[in-house]
């Protein structure tokens, strides 16, 4: 990878020949080293048994276990007893055997478990952890009252992390706390051995493989085909024990092989589930986009506006929170969905743990996250038509022609969509986890995982198997691939980008308006009653549905109680009617960071820092459009400069790569990460930098786009600081689609992410709904703050883009 982007480099600063590649270097670079690189790491785990057990090199491997203590000779042990110095402690040591023989430490500051919880304090950052503190001898012990029992379990963690040495102790042996009043020696419990058995070397002729084990007396040897030291038996055969870690191995195919023999994997049912959701959540959002765009093209003007922007409130509604948003509504023990149920119809469906219900409950909420993109897809389309198609339209006419106007761009969006529900990691994670698990699996796989959480599932719980997380990985890439190029090479050619044009902007839309001119003299299209389907009561009656959750968290928000109030009646416990809870700003108070003082005088500190977290997401969402939009620009303007041939394949693969999601090689990234961040932890995990890099990738696709809006610009000016000028609008266009794809963006911020102080928004409104710390109401107040900051670039995008298409239909009219 570095030969080829030396040589790439080279070519491109230092040959005539390559100047037209040079604005296009920095994307070159990200794709190489943010797309391509992540791949192949994904691609060679895939070949090997990297899981949590088996990560490391042989060689650290073999290091961390010949650095494994344990307390050996328990009856050497030494009683010690904490005693206050002032603000400090004092160790002091006795024997049991010799109880006349004292020893005592320098006065020590010792952290209780309070201070080191409220400071955040790793082991390694507490004091005297560095090196062993000698124990030095004296006479006699203090006057003074000793640290009870109490005390001394308080300070036990940071205890636990010294190590002591006494000053007349000729090997210097180090002792450790075992046991809250008890020093006990520790030695190293595995050694290279210097002979070995007869009986243990057959067939094993390379001495450095094998360690002794001290405490059980048994020697061990590396096997290569498992990765791990396993023990040796008396008559040197393999036994069933090895110890951990284990190390790092090719195994070859194994990984592909056991996805397709082993049916504990559950691989064919993941596999169904993913196309049965695709299928219902695309044609149901497309159906529902479609109809609804058609019904409120016959409406009046202001009933339009009105209905246009309910319907597309769901789209300013960043996915992570609308997804948990759902599943708040859908709790079947405190949601409101099941509260309401209860009160009209007295059930209470279990929708988490009937598969059926959930499955139901996932696609409901994925066809309301994504039918607006269809609905403002169709609309935006409807405005570049002919002016006859326009007035069939609102006759509520459907003919041959219109279908033929509106199929080739609904069916890239459609791809796309379909790519997009089969891998994504916002909705079956955020919403059920995957659950419920399906009965009888070998890993953690559930009924609603498809291919993409399933992934995320196999490399980052259980026992984290990135191996075969990775090799599925290759299997998404290799299945979603084919739709990826098709929608890279369809785009391109649908935008006018042909071989051998290399100045003449080409207009699909325009074409296919001839094509509705040649075809006018057919018969009348037959008129389609869309009236029956929609009527005007059941467009209302759906537009009621899709501000439903929008109620509901307003209503939650300015709720008292978490929770829903309810009374008992009997044996059972049925929520009271809206108007006896007790409503408060407390919830809006909190997430403002500001302290609520309970009706008893109590103070209630803000849950999470949400300021903290807006400011992170903010900061990472300006930071990165900014380095990706001058990215996509340069690149943009490089485009001009090329071959027709070579910029049509760019814009292909430009768009491929936009289209496929991070999902198939988010192992081999995660792992690249780990090790960046022993080399250089400023682009590690854990780290803002690392998360920005992680998003650079966004700019090529995002160069196609601005290529296309702005090529006629683009060609026209004379140098790159000229074409800035000139599309001065499309590059705020650029600047604010890239901020909310970074604002917005939550699967990987929370993997890369851990502290709690680093996470952005989208992760950190998670953290509200945990089961154990379930804060409804809360959640609702930190997700309507952060929907207004997601939705005011959104909007301010969405009125910008659209008056850029209506100048462009004015124009085709014209």
């Amino acid at each position: 990878m570095l030969v080829v982007f030396a040589l790439a480099t080279i070519w491109a600063f230092g040959f005539r020949n390559g100047q037209a590649y040079r604005l296009l270097y920095p994307a070159l670079a990200v794709f190489l080293f943010c797309v391509v690189l992540p791949l192949g790491k994904n691609i060679a785990v895939s070949f090997s048994n990297a899981s949590e057990d088996h990560l490391l090199s042989f060689s650290e491997a073999k290091k961390h276990i010949l650095d494994r203590t344990y307390v050996a000779s328990p009856e050497d042990s030494l009683r010690f007893v904490l005693y206050p110095d002032g603000e400090l402690f004092r160790l002091f040591v006795s024997s049991p055997t010799t109880p006349n023989l004292l020893y005592q430490t320098a006065p020590l500051d010792i952290a209780n478990a309070n201070y080191v919880r409220t400071n955040r304090l790793s082991v390694e950052q507490l004091k005297y952890v560095n090196s062993p503190l000698v124990l030095t001898p004296i006479d006699g012990l203090p006057d003074e009252i000793p640290v009870p029992l109490r005390g001394v379990i308080s300070r036990r963690l940071h205890l636990q992390a010294l190590s002591f040495v006494l000053a007349d102790d000729p090997e210097m042996r180090i002792m450790v706390m075992d046991g809250l009043r008890k020093l006990s020696y520790k030695v190293h419990r595995f050694l290279l051995p210097d002979t070995i058995p007869s009986q243990m070397t057959k067939n094993r002729s390379n001495i450095d493989l094998f360690l002794f084990d001290q405490k059980q007396d048994r020697y061990l040897f590396a096997d290569f085909e498992k990765g791990e030291y396993r023990y040796l038996e008396a008559n040197g055969t393999h036994s069933s024990d090895s110890i951990t870690p284990g190390f790092n191995v090719y195994v070859g195919l194994d990984n592909y092989k056991r996805f397709f023999s082993d049916e504990s994997l559950a691989l064919g049912q993941v596999m169904v589930w993913t196309l049965v959701h695709t299928l219902v959540v695309v044609s149901g959002s497309l159906l529902l986009g479609v109809m609804l765009a058609f019904r409120l093209n016959r409406l009046p003007q202001n009933q339009r506006n009105v209905l246009s922007t309910t319907f597309l409130l769901p789209l300013i509604c960043p996915l992570s929170a609308l997804a948990l948003t759902g599943k708040g509504i859908f709790n079947q023990n405190f949601g409101e969905l099941n509260m309401l149920l209860i009160g009209l119809l007295d059930i209470r469906p279990d929708w988490f743990t009937t598969p059926i219900l959930t499955k139901t409950m996932v696609s409901i909420i994925a066809i309301i996250a994504i039918y607006p993109w269809f609905l403002l897809t169709t609309r935006w389309l409807m405005q570049l038509a002919p002016g006859e198609l326009m007035q069939e339209w609102r006759n509520g006419h459907l003919s041959r022609n219109s279908a033929r106007f509106l199929s080739r761009p609904l069916i890239l969006v459609a791809t796309v969509v379909a790519i997009f529900v089969g891998t994504n990691l916002y909705l079956p994670p955020l919403i059920t986890n995957g659950g419920p698990d399906i009965i009888g699996a070998s890993v953690s796989v559930g009924t609603t995982d498809h291919l993409g959480s399933f992934l995320f599932r196999l490399a980052f719980e259980y026992r984290s198997l990135f191996g075969l997380a990775a090799a599925l990985g290759c299997l998404i890439l290799l299945l979603f691939s084919i739709p990826a190029i098709f929608v890279g090479h369809a785009v391109t050619r649908w935008l006018g980008e042909y071989r051998g044009s290399d100045v003449k902007v080409l207009n699909k839309l325009g074409r296919a308006t001839e094509s509705i001119d040649r075809c006018a003299a057919k018969p009348k299209p037959k008129r389609y009653a869309f009236s029956s389907i929609f009527s005007s009561a059941g467009v209302y009656l759906l537009a009621l549905l899709i501000l439903f959750p929008f109620f509901v968290l307003v209503y939650v928000s300015i709720r008292y109680q978490n929770y829903v109030p309810t009374e008992r009646i009997g044996n059972l416990w049925n929520p009271l009617p809206i108007w006896e809870h007790v409503y408060s700003l407390n919830h809006w108070q909190m997430a403002f960071g500001m302290e609520f003082v309970e009706p008893d005088g109590r103070i209630t500190p803000p849950p999470f820092p949400l300021g903290t977290w807006i400011w992170n997401g903010l900061k990472v969402g300006l930071l990165s459009s900014l380095l990706i939009s001058l990215i996509a620009f340069g690149s943009a303007f490089s485009l001009t400069q090329l071959k027709s041939k070579y910029r049509h394949a760019l814009l292909g693969t430009m768009v491929a790569v936009g289209a496929l999601s991070v999902t198939p090689f988010i192992p081999g990234l995660y792992l690249l990460f780990e090790k960046f961040e022993q080399a250089l932890p400023l682009i590690g995990l854990n780290s803002h930098l690392g998360l920005m890099v992680s998003y650079l990738p966004l700019s090529l696709p995002l160069a196609a786009l601005t290529y296309w809006i702005g090529r006629r610009k683009l060609i026209e000016a004379t140098g790159l600081f000229n074409a800035g000028v000139k599309m001065k609008w499309e590059l705020v266009i650029l600047f604010i689609a890239s901020f909310i794809l970074c604002f917005s963006e939550s699967p990987l911020a929370s993997l890369l992410l851990q502290d709690v102080d680093l996470l952005t928004p989208m992760v950190g409104l998670q953290q509200y709904l945990y089961p154990c710390n379930y804060l409804w109401g809360d959640f609702a107040a930190a997700a309507l703050i952060t929907t207004v900051l997601y939705a005011l670039p959104l909007i301010t995008l969405l009125v910008m883009v659209d008056r850029w298409i209506r100048t462009k239909g004015n124009r085709a009219a014209e």
